[in-house]
């Protein structure tokens, strides 16, 4: 009677919700949303499913898991039905009441005979877990989410302003209003939808759904990781919770990354529906409970529900046991059997959403092509980053590794030992030999970096720690310090620290607020925006207007016009390009307002360009001159609008535009006229006597040409100092540049340092030079501090790099790397 009451009150306050405002409105309405839409189903399908949990925080977790199943369920049918948001909103609650009151009531009559009691100890474990876990979470809730301008945040707030306006949980267009092709973002999933739908029911701004779901989800991960650990480790409750504690002290997952704030990411939150699925699937492989293959099925839909990765990720999860048979307590038969349908159920949970959003979303372009390149490649082979992995699993990943062995005899009777041994290895030998996926390079390509999520290495030191075996005297030392190494440095500053969270909000939308503020309420809604990709980002989340085009890899995966907009809002921005010209793209993309930043951070070097100060004022200044054609909009800032009037008056007269391009190189100097990297360079001059000081600054001109038609890109001037004569030991053999390193940081200094610019910050980019021009590119290089004095040799090349580094082997391990040039003169570096 209790519960039905429970579900009628918050029923009534779920139908207020919207009627409410006010400062505490938002948080309140959240919080009403979740207790209604997660917590209340969650304990229905716990009660239907017969779920017994030993203690609070287990039943906690389970509750929220199968609430987060249940909401995913229903958005997933809602998104096929075709209804409208609005529709859904009521259609969802009485569903919920339903559920309550058709489902089974609570069985109180059996006895599991494996349930295990509290003890005081225990009780204290409990204790201290819950309050670790409850202040990250509320320090997640009042930080807010990571808010830096190239963090993924922004995107995603975008998208959920964009679902709580247009009532689409997939909209068509959530940054452009004309997206290509398909403009339909692959890479979004339902959990975005529920953020859509949080924001629309209740009105808060998609910032304060993003940190309110962030701390819940934080939450529920560290709860799941708990309870996922005690039915690896055969209830035992110790290590289950030292699982959680390292968990949440010693992973990106931590307080102690700034990542922590970004568990609404559904990427990293679909690690807690695959851990459940886990635990499923190794459940049946030792006892073959057909209930576990059947929760096998419903976390692997979840998973793939929340992140459309998981529909590879949790098959591959799945695949990893079948050739452990040494995490399995049957024989070869009877495991292949067992695992092979733990397989077919993970195909048959992701199969429904994936294949939905394959045939709905999916297309490809050359800037996610880029971002789905970023692999490491030999001229053969496929092979990770070494060093990506050091920091995935970091010292707490070394001490799992150093637990393998004294557990090693553990892993067929404790399934946590054995699936966390499996999978780390696996892991290894697939992302560190070579030719292990170059038959599926082409199919997986980024995913293979997303693999890491399968391998719940915590597991193994918590349980080490837990049973301290025998004769493990070294490895306990090993686990303690990676531990200690962890763990020390939070006592000095966290990821809620103020000295982190100000060096963030230096570089975050902050320092725009006020501007974006007054930009919201200048433009009419439904103003198409041409900017700089940082301000267009931003736009796109705090402000109702379409843009252009977004920063970097932000652009829709699908939207094939991606790099036809890159050039388009550089073009109309750029103060290289006649009036003439800005019309014509004007027109082309239909855009009713340009937006000029002058406050942009210097050295930025982002896919494919940006706006430094000095040319982001001679864009205003430019724009300002066609008072005939564009009214100006002053704002805070360092913002000004430009409102086309639509007046040809005067744009089609040809004005004269300033251009970095010179007839011929100058007499002083030095002619070079050889490819280097992507573009010619035809001569340099070396400012200065060529002696400068240790911390000093080298000031050069350097002119390129182009041969050939290039792509639209993100196109680097890599400037590289080499000292000559140095002395190695065994002369660098076999690997120069770790020998190199090494000899660095023993004698702390340097010998070789690397400067990187766009020319003109991409505005004047390769791809925009006409056949035979010669380009003037200005270069200030500042030299390190730590630099040892002597004679270095500098080289220059041009480079299209990719959104992530792409290397090859060589690029780690010899000084011949991608990044040599051709040399362009020498200098001597004294320290004065």
């Amino acid at each position: 009677m209790s519960g039905g009451l429970l579900v009628a009150l918050v029923a009534i306050l779920y139908a207020f919700v919207p009627m409410l405002s006010g400062r505490l409105a938002g948080p309140f309405g959240i919080a009403v949303v979740l207790l209604m839409c997660v917590v209340l189903p969650g304990i229905a399908v716990k009660r239907a499913t017969r779920l017994r949990a030993d203690d609070p925080l287990e039943a906690v977790a389970h509750t929220c898991a199968g609430g987060f199943v249940f909401l995913l369920v229903c958005t997933f049918v809602w998104v096929l039905s075709g209804a409208s948001l609005d529709a859904f909103r009521l259609a969802l609650p009485v569903t919920i009441v339903a559920l309550w009151v058709l489902g089974p009531a609570r069985d109180t009559t059996r006895v599991d005979p494996l349930r295990n009691p509290v003890r005081p100890r225990d009780r204290r474990f409990l204790v201290v877990l819950a309050l670790l876990v409850a202040m990250a979470a509320f320090g997640v809730a009042v930080v807010g989410p990571p808010l830096a301008i190239q963090n993924d945040t922004i995107d995603h707030a975008g998208y959920v302003a964009e679902i709580a306006r247009a009532g689409d949980p997939f909209p068509t267009s959530a940054i452009y209003w004309n997206a290509g092709e398909d403009g339909e973002d692959f890479r979004k999933a339902l959990l975005h939808a529920v953020y859509g739908f949080t924001a629309r029911h209740t009105g808060a701004p998609p910032i304060d759904v993003l940190a309110a779901y962030g701390a819940f989800l934080l939450a529920v991960m560290a709860l799941v990781v708990y309870a996922a650990a005690r039915a690896l480790f055969k209830r035992h409750r110790l290590p289950a919770v030292l699982a959680a504690v390292i968990f949440l002290v010693g992973t990106d997952w931590g307080v102690g990354d700034p990542m922590v704030r970004a568990a609404f990411y559904p990427n990293r939150f679909g690690s807690a529906f695959l851990l459940l699925f886990i635990t499923a699937a190794v459940e049946y492989t030792h006892r073959g409970p057909a209930t576990a293959l059947r929760w096998c099925v419903a976390y692997a839909f979840a998973a793939t529900a929340v992140h459309v990765q998981f529909a590879v990720i949790v098959p591959a999860a799945a695949a990893v046991l079948i050739p452990w048979r040494t995490c399995s307590p049957c024989g070869w038969g009877e495991h292949l059997v067992r695992t092979f349908r733990v397989v077919a159920a993970a195909v048959a949970g992701v199969l429904p959403f994936a294949l939905y959003r394959y045939v709905t979303a999916y297309r490809s372009n050359p800037l996610h092509e880029q971002v789905q390149g970023a692999v490491f490649i030999t001229e053969e082979w496929f092979i990770t980053d070494p060093a990506r992995l050091w920091h995935t699993f970091g010292p707490v990943g070394l001490a799992a590794l150093v637990c393998i062995g004294p557990l090693w005899n553990k892993r067929r009777d404790i399934p946590g030992v054995g699936y966390a041994t499996a999978s780390f290895v696996t892991l290894l030998v697939v992302q560190l030999v070579p030719f292990i996926l170059t038959p599926l390079y082409s199919v997986l390509k980024y995913l293979a970096f997303r693999l890491d999520v399968i391998v719940p290495f915590y597991l193994l030191p918590a349980y080490f720690i837990a049973t301290r075996p025998r004769r493990a005297r070294f490895a306990m030392v090993v686990v303690l310090v990676a531990l200690a190494a962890v763990v020390l440095p939070l006592a000095r500053h966290s990821a809620f620290s103020p000295s982190v969270l100000s060096a963030e909000r230096r570089v975050g939308p902050d320092r725009w607020a006020r501007g974006l503020v007054q930009l919201a309420g200048a433009l009419p809604r439904g103003s198409i925006v041409a900017s700089d990709p940082v301000t267009s980002y931003l736009m796109s989340a705090f402000t109702p207007y379409y843009v252009v085009c977004t920063l970097d890899q932000h652009a829709p995966p699908n939207d094939l016009r991606v790099e036809e907009r890159m050039s388009a809002a550089r073009d109309i921005v750029s103060p290289f390009t006649s009036a003439r010209e800005k019309e014509a793209l004007i027109q082309d993309w239909e855009i009713s307002h340009v937006v000029v930043n002058e406050t942009l951070p210097e050295n930025l070097v982002l896919n494919y360009w940006t706006l430094d100060p000095g040319r982001a004022h001679d864009a205003e200044e430019t724009f300002r001159s066609l008072r005939y054609e564009f009214e100006t909009i002053p704002l805070s800032d360092g913002l000004t609008a430009f409102r086309w009037k639509h007046d040809e008056r005067l744009a089609t007269l040809p004005r004269p535009v300033p251009r970095p391009v010179v007839e011929a190189i100058p007499a002083n100097a030095r002619v070079i006229g050889v490819r280097s990297g992507e573009t010619t360079l035809e001569g340099v001059i070396l400012h200065g006597a060529g002696i400068l000081p240790a911390g000093g600054e080298l000031v050069l001109d350097l002119y390129w040409s182009r041969d050939r038609e290039l792509r639209p890109g993100t196109y680097v001037v890599t400037i590289r100092f080499d000292k000559k004569d140095l002395e190695l030991p065994f002369d660098g053999r076999p690997f120069p540049k770790v020998t190199r390193k090494v000899v660095e940081r023993m004698k702390r200094e340097r010998y070789r340092f690397r400067a990187d610019h766009m020319i003109h910050g991409g505005l004047f980019a390769p791809d925009a030079w006409k056949l035979g021009d010669i380009v003037q590119d200005d270069v200030r290089v500042s030299v390190p501090t730590d630099i040892a004095p002597g004679r270095y040799r500098v080289e220059a090349r041009m480079l299209r790099v990719a959104n992530q580094p792409n290397h090859l082997l060589r690029d780690y391990f010899f000084d011949d790397d991608s990044y040599s040039g051709v040399e362009i003169g020498e200098v001597t570096i004294r320290r004065w």
